[in-house]
């Protein structure tokens, strides 16, 4: 029994923050497989990704569509991170989803995520993921299993800042 309530009462890790308050460059693309077109994640991503910079002392400076626009010609991330640069720390997410099959009566949807950390002094970091989503109804699509992986994408992203921010902890 006092186990059961020590393991209920388990603390949570704390966020590593950056160690003073800094822009980040932000940007999240979604490249669509049916075309070579590049837009913007769904808005609901997008605004949890931003909490987790806000909560590590960043202030995320979000691109404008006509540099996202540019990215339909850039597909590599090396490319992109080129186009962002500015001195300052940037953050690049990257989703593609594609429909895979139908299985038991559900929608098997592959998610493949790219997020790219680019520090000013430094080499980029890159971690890449691939999730699997079931998707109920035939009418959802691309957005739709983005937004159901977006958990995982979030435990990433947020993986790869503290390991970051952990680095330059003297």
């Amino acid at each position: 029994m006092v186990l059961m309530l020590l393991a209920a009462c388990a603390l949570r890790t704390p966020i590593v923050k950056a160690p003073s308050p800094a822009p980040v460059v932000f940007a999240t693309v979604h490249d669509r497989y049916d075309d070579s077109g590049a837009t913007a994640l769904p808005a609901p991503l997008v605004e949890r990704l931003e909490a987790l910079l806000v909560a590590r002392d960043l202030r995320p400076q979000a691109v404008d569509a006509a540099t996202l626009a540019g990215f339909t010609s850039k597909r590599t991330p090396q490319s992109r991170l080129a186009v962002l640069e500015s001195g300052a720390l940037t953050f690049l997410v990257e989703a593609e989803a594609e429909y895979v099959s139908q299985l038991n009566g559900r929608m098997r949807w592959q998610v493949d995520v790219r997020l790219s950390l680019d520090p000013p002094d430094g080499d980029p970091i890159t971690d890449e993921v691939a999730v699997t989503v079931f998707l109920l109804f035939m009418h959802q699509d691309a957005d739709d299993a983005i937004l159901d992986a977006s958990t995982v994408i979030e435990r990433h992203a947020s993986y790869m800042l503290d390991a970051y921010f952990s680095s330059l902890a003297p």
